[in-house]
Formats: C-alpha cells, structure tokens, sequence
C-alpha cells in the first residue's frame, strides 16, 4: 500500500496536532523545538494541553511558541483526557485531521507526520500510526502497529518501510481524520482515563469501519526510559 497525495495545499488550521503534557517542561519544549526545526509548528495548528503543571511549563510555552494553543486541566485528565480536550477543540475549530503526539515521542524527520496526513488524506476511513523505535537502541521497536492472535496482539516487525495493515496502533503518534467523532465519539476518559484509553478508541474505530496502518517510512523515536532513568 503506497499513499500518493500530497497535503502540502492543506490550510494550517485543517490539521491539529494535539499533545498531552504534564510537569516535563524541558521535554515538552523539547518537543515542540523540534517540530519547529522540522517546519512542522509552521505548516500545522498545535495544541498543547497541560494538565496541570506546576513547573511553569505554560508559561515557557506562552513565552517561547506563543502561535501553539494552550488548553489546561486540573491535574486529573490524564492521558485520556487531555487528548479528549485537544480533539474537542480541534473537531470545534474545523480541523479536519487530528494527530496524536506525545512529548516524549521525538520526531526525526519532517515527512513523518507529513505522510501521516497524506495517508489519512489519501484512504479513506483510515487511521495511521507512526513506527516508534527505542532511542537508545534504534534496532528496538518502541510502539507501533499490532496484529491480532487468538489470544493477544502482537507487535509487527516490518522487514521493508511501507504502510502495513494492522489491528491496533499505540497511541504515541497516530493520526486520524476528525470524521471518526461523527462516528464513534471521543476517547473514554472514564473507562482508561491513562492506559488503554489509545487501544479502546482504535478498536472501537475498527468495529465501526475505520481500517489501521503503520507507516515504518519516517519512524520516531521514544525517548521515555532516557526521561525516567
């Protein structure tokens, strides 16, 4: 499956990327200094939702990138939640793509979340995820895309980059067109408002139509044992 469209002619507010944050102030501005680096902060809407944070990062993001959308919880969104409020905002705003991102998911390359759109651009009723490898050893998948057995889902190992089918994606990276919310609503916050809440939604977007992709082209890199150790 190879994905052919170009969203390049997008308006900036069609596409929004939401990130959930929460007191990791140097790796949320870490995150957003390399979206810009890559040109991405300039070609799409960011919104950061920072549930919250007591270490000023709010105030570093206002200051710093004052174009990136700042939307505020009270400590108990979550992971759930916080994404929850960023796709409220963007479906209330006319976007017509959501992408989910996580702070400590470093984006390398530009075309990994240009190819993200232009695959949900390009097939319609998909939902595409991005390779996750580890930082600290790139040969390592992170999170990614998963097929289902009997019992459990595992982890694929593309052995070529490409788009490739799958039964679930982990949340880190994925984007989606806003589309999926006149069909399944939001993500539940109450059932998993942190863990989990990424796999309900995906499986929930599979019952109603909605076919999952990995994209292992432009992967990213997961840098949360580098951020806990």
């Amino acid at each position: 499956i190879v994905s052919s469209f170009s969203n390049r002619t997008l308006a900036k507010d069609a596409v929004c990327i939401v990130i959930p944050v929460h007191n990791r102030k140097v790796i949320t501005l870490g995150c957003l200094q390399r979206l810009k680096s890559l040109g991405v902060l300039q070609q799409y809407s960011v919104v950061v939702v920072d549930d919250g944070s007591t270490d000023g990062t709010s105030a570093a993001i206002r200051k710093s990138y004052p174009d990136v959308v700042l939307l505020h919880g009270d400590g108990n969104l979550w992971w759930t939640g916080a994404i929850k409020l960023g796709m409220e905002y963007a479906y209330s705003h006319g976007c017509n793509f959501i992408v989910w991102l996580n702070d400590d998911c470093h984006v390398e390359h530009r075309q990994t979340i240009v190819e993200l759109v232009a695959t949900a651009c390009s097939i319609p009723n998909s939902i595409v995820g991005s390779l996750v490898l580890e930082l600290a050893n790139p040969s390592q998948i992170a999170f990614g895309g998963k097929r289902k057995n009997v019992f459990t889902y595992d982890m694929i190992e593309p052995s070529v980059p490409g788009l490739h089918p799958c039964d679930l994606l982990c949340g880190n990276l994925v984007c989606m067109s806003t589309a999926v919310i006149d069909s399944i609503g939001y993500p539940d916050s109450e059932t998993c408002p942190h863990y989990g809440g990424d796999f309900l939604f995906l499986i929930h977007a599979r019952k109603f139509g909605y076919s999952l992709f990995l994209d292992s082209r432009y992967p990213a890199l997961n840098a949360t044992a580098a951020h806990t150790s």
